[in-house]
């Protein structure tokens, strides 16, 4: 996928690709998914050996996009101004990766309960389980498919704050109504509003976090500057930068 956005670099210290507590879960979840699937072969437990490679691939989808957004974003901002707004969202890859490889989890199940019904596999509440799995799967699917289509992230526009979410959940705010500063709490981008909080998650942006962060504030409660968010002169002002 071509990515046309604009990237403005400015000074910052060097941020880890994964917080420590995430790189444990990324050493060990294919350990555990490779055991699990070696138990289920040798104990014949089909339902083991399906929900592994299942849960394996979508846990997989998870941590590749993380890894794409979050790798050399360090100091840079990457800003999609092809809308008469300003953008603020995922790589292009980390769109299209996790929902092959979610898709790849849901031929999986598929498989397995095709099965089931020509009676290949013999477990007791196996289908159920499979059913059950393939649910979930599906939420992964759907959830993959909406972010494709409509990215999670950021939006500023001269009138609007708009975070993207779930599901293309939008939650769209003036800039009127912002009522301090934004912060990052955790996994999380906080910007407070008059009638609730705006979060953006700081893994589904490559965009460095800290940045967007100045970058908000650069233009909150400052009407006069809003204006170029929509005709590119954003570029100019986040050059401009400093982070603290």
């Amino acid at each position: 996928m071509e990515d046309t956005r604009t990237v403005v670099e400015v000074n910052a210290p060097e941020e880890p690709v994964f917080p420590g507590s995430a790189l444990i879960g990324v050493v060990l979840f294919p350990v555990f998914a490779v055991v699990a699937v070696v138990l289920g072969i040798v104990y014949e437990l089909p339902w083991l050996v399906t929900s592994s490679l299942a849960l394996a691939l979508a846990l997989a989808a998870i941590f590749v996009a993380q890894y794409l957004n979050r790798r050399g974003r360090s100091g840079k901002l990457r800003l999609d101004l092809s809308r008469g707004s300003t953008r603020l969202g995922p790589a292009p890859s980390s769109r299209l990766v996790p929902l092959l490889l979610t898709a790849l989890a849901g031929v999986v199940v598929l498989v397995d309960i095709v099965l089931r019904l020509a009676g290949y596999l013999h477990d007791d509440g196996g289908m159920t389980f499979s059913v059950m799995l393939a649910l979930v799967v599906g939420w992964g699917i759907a959830e993959g498919y909406f972010a494709y289509r409509n990215p999670p992230g950021l939006v500023l526009s001269p009138s609007h704050v708009t975070t993207v979410g779930s599901m293309g959940k939008e939650v769209r705010v003036p800039w009127s109504q912002l009522s301090g500063a934004p912060e990052i709490k955790g996994p999380r981008l906080l910007i407070p509003a008059d009638k609730d909080q705006l979060q953006v998650g700081v893994s589904s942006i490559d965009s460095d976090p800290r940045a967007v962060v100045a970058l908000i504030e650069a233009y909150r409660g400052r009407p006069a500057r809003q204006g170029e968010l929509g005709d590119g002169r954003v570029v100019q002002r986040a050059q401009s930068l400093t982070l603290r």
